[in-house]
C-alpha cells in the first residue's frame, strides 16, 4: 500500500489500514530525506519497486526537506464501502503550500480590489 500511496499520491482505504499506514509512509518519506544510500536501501526494503523508490527519492523527499512531520493527511469519506459498510477515507500525500498566508492574502487582496 505504501508503494500506491506513492504511486498515486492519493489512494481509498479503510480507517484501521490509513493509521497503520501513516507510519509506514512518514518513515519512508522521512528516509527520503536524508538522501543517502543506505536510506535508500531501508526504503526499497519497504516499498520493493524501484520506480516508486526514484519517486520518492527524487520527488517527494526535496518537497519535504523543511518539513519535520506530518507529511500524511486523511480525509473521510461520507459515504460508507458498499459491500460490507466500512468507513473509508482519501489517504494522500501532504502538499506543501508554497506561499505562506501573508503573501496569500496580499495576492488575494490585490485581485479583489482591482
Amino acid at each position: 500500500m505504501v508503494t500506491s500511496l506513492i504511486k498515486h499520491e492519493r489512494i481509498v482505504t479503510t480507517v484501521p489500514k490509513a493509521k497503520e499506514l501513516r507510519t509506514l509512509a512518514d518513515k519512508v518519506i522521512g528516509y527520503a530525506k536524508k538522501g543517502n544510500m543506505a536510506s535508500q536501501q531501508r526504503a526499497m526494503r519497504i516499498i520493493r519497486e524501484k520506480p516508486a523508490c526514484t519517486k520518492l527519492f527524487d520527488i517527494l523527499g526535496p518537497r519535504y526537506e523543511d518539513r519535520d512531520g506530518g507529511y500524511t493527511r486523511v480525509l473521510k469519506l461520507s459515504q460508507t464501502r458498499k459491500g460490507d459498510n466500512a468507513v473509508c477515507v482519501y489517504f494522500d500525500v501532504f502538499v506543501v503550500l508554497l506561499y505562506s498566508f501573508y503573501n496569500l492574502y496580499v495576492i488575494l487582496t490585490f485581485i479583489l480590489f482591482i
